[in-house]
């Protein structure tokens, strides 16, 4: 009699044992779960590639341009950036400015020096654009 009381115990305690081994494995498999599932959220949020994010290049006298503030920005028909500035049209081309300056003796220059405004027109496909100087 005491020895099968001693068995029921002994039984009791293996049972308890391996339940405890079964919960502790369990409780691993969730932790080992989520981190894996925390991990992959990183993974499929994070972009494999770099988004195009905008560059920006400041640009100076130093570089060309007639003056180091611009009072408008047009992009042309051809890729040409202008830039109206209050010393003249600057034309860049991506790699450099090309200046455009009024010139009393020539009546085919710019009017004035001051670019305030650029518009596209209706002759856009050619490129073309009016400016307004001051």
């Amino acid at each position: 009699m005491i020895t099968e009381k001693v068995k029921k115990i002994a039984l009791k305690r293996e049972c308890l044992q391996m339940r405890a081994r079964v919960t502790f494995a369990f409780h691993l498999f969730q932790f080992y779960l989520l981190f894996i599932l925390y991990q992959l959220s990183f993974i499929l949020v994070t972009p494999a590639f770099p988004q195009n994010q905008p560059k920006f290049i400041h640009y100076s006298i130093a570089d060309g341009l007639s003056q180091n503030s611009a009072n408008s920005i047009f992009q042309d028909n051809r890729g040409f950036m202008w830039f109206g500035t209050q010393a003249g049209l600057n034309r860049f081309d991506g790699y450099e400015f090309k200046v455009f300056k009024h010139n009393p003796s020539d009546s085919l220059s710019i009017s004035n020096n001051w670019i305030g405004i650029f518009s596209k027109t209706a002759g856009e496909r050619c490129g073309s654009a009016l400016l307004a100087a001051g």
